[in-house]
């Protein structure tokens, strides 16, 4: 039993479901940089990369508290207050939030990415970001480096494991607060 009104706890239960459905994207994109060579298949990691991209733009968007459009302001204002009354954790996966919003026009983003001048492009890549052929110019829609866990969306960067580890907080802060014996046996 907890101390939370119910329409507070339905949020925060929202909130953590976002959470884990990042985490389980997360998961996968893990299981399918783990495959065999021969089972693996560049589509299935970018289609989780997408789903963990939707779900913690989801996230970031239930706790962003700054808006510069007038008719969000009461949304942000909920968002503030849940994020001082249950001591939430302050990410705010603002990157994170931007690439899903750039996923929301993806058809704008390809053309306008084709429209920019370079050598060499790269539109599902997976490898090291340093190109391999010297005096080229690169240019990646969509890569991921394994090498630094960092996942690059045209001039925007995120760190996997960053942002992993703030989910795992978030989500483990919002247990503790909807099932309050959670952590607590001694083993």
């Amino acid at each position: 039993m907890n101390d939370i009104n119910s329409d507070d706890e339905l949020y925060l239960r929202e909130l953590q479901s976002q959470c884990r459905f990042s985490l389980r994207a997360l998961a996968y994109v893990q299981m399918s940089l783990n495959a065999e060579s021969d089972d693996y298949d560049i589509d299935e990691f970018w289609y989780h990369i997408q789903a963990f991209i939707v779900s913690c733009g989801n996230v970031a968007l239930m706790l962003k508290q700054r808006s510069k459009k007038d008719h969000l302001l009461r949304y942000r204002e909920h968002h503030r207050f849940m994020i001082e009354k249950y001591n939430l954790p302050r990410y705010y996966f603002d990157t994170e939030r931007k690439i899903r919003n750039a996923f929301e026009h993806y058809d704008e983003q390809i053309i306008d990415w084709l429209k920019e001048p370079h050598n060499i492009r790269g539109l599902n890549n997976i490898g090291p970001i340093n190109g391999i052929i010297q005096g080229a110019t690169f240019s990646y829609l969509k890569h991921f480096d394994q090498t630094t866990n960092k996942l690059y969306f045209k001039d925007m960067s995120i760190d996997l494991q960053e942002t992993y580890n703030h989910l795992v907080t978030l989500d483990k802060r919002i247990e503790e607060l909807i099932n309050p014996s959670f952590g607590s046996h001694n083993f």
